[in-house]
């Protein structure tokens, strides 16, 4: 059961031409999606904060909210202004061949996408995307027919991978992990059979049309947002252009990287951050590390394959 304690991703500022920071913020932006916080992690502020009331969820469709953000995301090692989505869409293709991204890890429930219908809404937006969720083939199987029928009724599609943690990955925690739940995730940095494609975590409301994320995507650009608990990156959302360059650097890098945490993963450190943030041992440290303070590494690789790739935060 969640809470109302949210985050929205907005489309924000002005986006500049290189980095993982761009200039421009502070106006006020419409909200794309709503992320509700658990009742855990609500309680955290709950103290220091006047009671909030519970979400009313979307019905069927996709809306927006105004809010404002000035100097909220970052580049790796500092706070910057975040990225104007509006903006870089309008220098990206027009079009493309789209997907929103979900997932799922053990035995799933109808009570598991609590929005889906508000998503199969936004993907109808975005040039009529396709749905994915991706899962293990052996939890695949154990999905009962009401559930298998729910998801061929909102249009998704299963797609089936071979592991949620990378093979041979170096650091692994045996009790008490996030890890197979976020790095199973990665998968979609492969899916280059589309343009641009979008993850949003299970309990993530759209809205808003999010076709300017993924046209901004699409020309190279790699989205996501900083958490809502002073985390530097939330891994409940990104967007790319898939390449299959970048699913191997994901899973080159888990063989080499350990964790600890005092220094983080491959001990690139904590920064903007003043130390350990929420999930930084899972996901949330792993993305951060790899797809911000390695971008030039990436960029180089890429550059190759006649890819740009470009980090970019964008106002949640």
């Amino acid at each position: 059961m969640h809470v109302a304690a949210v985050l929205l991703l907005s489309q924000i500022g002005s986006v500049g031409a290189v980095g993982a920071g761009a200039v421009g913020a502070g106006a006020k932006r419409s909200s794309l999606i709503r992320y509700e916080i658990s009742p855990a992690a609500s309680l955290l502020t709950a103290a220091q904060s006047e009671p909030v009331q519970p979400v009313q969820p979307v019905q069927h469709s996709a809306h927006s909210l105004e809010i404002e953000c000035s100097d909220c995301c970052n580049d790796g090692q500092k706070n910057v202004p975040c990225a104007d989505v509006e903006e870089c869409a309008k220098t990206a293709p027009n079009t493309g061949k789209y997907a929103l991204i979900l997932s799922y890890v053990g035995k799933m429930g109808l009570e598991a996408l609590p929005f889906l219908e508000c998503a199969k809404a936004a993907a109808e937006l975005a040039n009529k995307a396709d749905i994915l969720i991706l899962m293990m083939k052996s939890d695949a199987v154990t999905m009962n027919i009401s559930v298998r029928q729910k998801l061929q009724e909102q249009g998704v599609q299963v797609h089936v991978v071979d592991w949620a943690l990378p093979p041979s990955m170096k650091y692994i925690k045996q009790q008490n992990w996030c890890g197979q739940k976020d790095f199973i995730r990665l998968h979609a940095l492969g899916l280059d059979s589309y343009d641009a494609v979008a993850y949003f975590d299970n309990d993530i409301e759209f809205q808003g049309d999010i076709t300017p994320v993924l046209r901004c995507a699409s020309a190279g650009n790699f989205l996501t947002t900083n958490g809502g608990l002073g985390e530097a990156l939330n891994v409940g959302f990104f967007a790319l252009k898939p390449h299959r360059l970048l699913l191997q650097a994901a899973e080159e890098f888990a063989k080499e990287a350990d964790y600890s945490e005092l220094n983080g993963w491959a001990e690139e450190g904590w920064k903007p951050c003043n130390g350990y943030y929420v999930g930084g041992e899972c996901g949330q440290g792993f993305f951060h590390t790899l797809f911000y303070k390695r971008q030039t590494i990436l960029k180089e690789k890429l550059l190759g394959a006649g890819q740009k790739w470009n980090p970019l935060q964008i106002d949640k």
